[in-house]
């Protein structure tokens, strides 16, 4: 279950970001469509895995790991458009997770741990930038 609400947590704080365009809960295999014309930067939210620690009798500490991926496309000029879109995009992602640490109540907390930058080619050539969010949440035996 936790793997379930932690995953709709990290969407409906994406969803509160203006400048991303479309969110997916999932890694689809082709963006759609109609995003090539406008729909960037678009959001992908994945998860990647998880961590049990022992807490106390009454419980486990365990930790998520899920990566948001954003997209913008690079074709023609837009190089240098991506770049600063995505820093601009990650930045307020990173201080939106640090206002509102539980995900709306569906972990103990959350943080962006790093990210990594890469250019893809998908439908169109992309730059796309994964953020690795870590959410703690204590488990009940």
């Amino acid at each position: 279950m936790s793997y379930v609400a932690i995953a709709s947590g990290i969407k409906t704080l994406m969803l509160t970001i203006p400048a991303i365009k479309i969110v997916y809960d999932y890694e689809p295999k082709e963006l759609a469509s109609e995003d090539l014309n406008g729909g960037y930067p678009a959001a992908t939210i994945s998860a990647l895995s998880h961590a049990n620690d022992f807490h106390d009798l009454a419980g486990n500490a365990r930790t998520f790991a899920f990566v948001v991926r954003l997209y913008y496309p690079t074709s023609d000029t837009r190089e240098a458009d991506a770049e600063y879109t995505l820093r601009s995009v990650m930045g307020s992602i990173i201080t939106t997770l640090e206002y509102d640490v539980t995900l709306g109540g569906s972990c103990e907390w959350a943080k962006p741990t790093e990210a990594s930058w890469s250019f893809q080619e998908r439908e169109i050539p992309l730059r796309a930038v994964d953020l690795t969010i870590e959410c703690q949440k204590r488990t009940l035996r």
